[in-house]
């Protein structure tokens, strides 16, 4: 089954990682009911940068692993090479990984609950204003089809999707 938008967002409203959420490992493990992906991945909040992930993200830098949107920091864990995305809104996590008192800033190391560290650069970059198209339009396309299922008398939660 190809994942879509809803599917991703879905999960990530139910608090799972936005890298988790486009993980096939994921997804596989869902679909033969584990209760996650059966893998000992994890992200910089537990130390490490997802480094059994494999999925439609083509750089994890480029997105928030919270959230999915667009990063604005880059998260480097330890010694390790691959760097993962954070967005404005959840750096904050980070602060829970530092000495009380401490802050995030740009370029500083911070020592976080097993010992790894966090290195944090700012990053700057313009929206993905491609993927954000696509989705707006994807919505609109949904919001069209039902209007038009409730102009008809039908149900638009009974519509399916080709």
């Amino acid at each position: 089954m190809p994942l879509t938008p809803d599917m991703i967002m879905g999960e990530v409203r139910k608090g799972l990682s936005a890298v988790c959420a486009t993980c096939n490992h994921w997804w596989h493990g869902k679909s033969v009911g584990l209760d996650g992906c059966g893998k000992s991945c994890s992200g910089p909040i537990s130390g490490d940068n997802f480094p059994e992930y494999e999925g439609i993200l083509p750089d994890l830098v480029r997105f928030c692993f919270v959230c999915g949107r667009d990063s604005f920091y880059a998260l480097q864990v330890g010694q390790k090479r691959k760097r993962v995305g954070v967005c404005e809104a959840h750096i904050h996590h980070l602060n829970e990984l530092v000495p009380k008192g401490g802050i995030v800033q740009e370029g500083r190391l911070y020592a976080a609950r097993n010992g790894s560290l966090i290195r944090v650069e700012r990053i700057v970059r313009k929206p993905n204003t491609l993927v954000k198209a696509i989705m707006d339009q994807e919505k609109a396309w949904e919001e069209e089809d039902r209007h038009n299922a409730e102009k008809m008398g039908i149900d638009p939660d009974t519509l399916v999707e080709n």
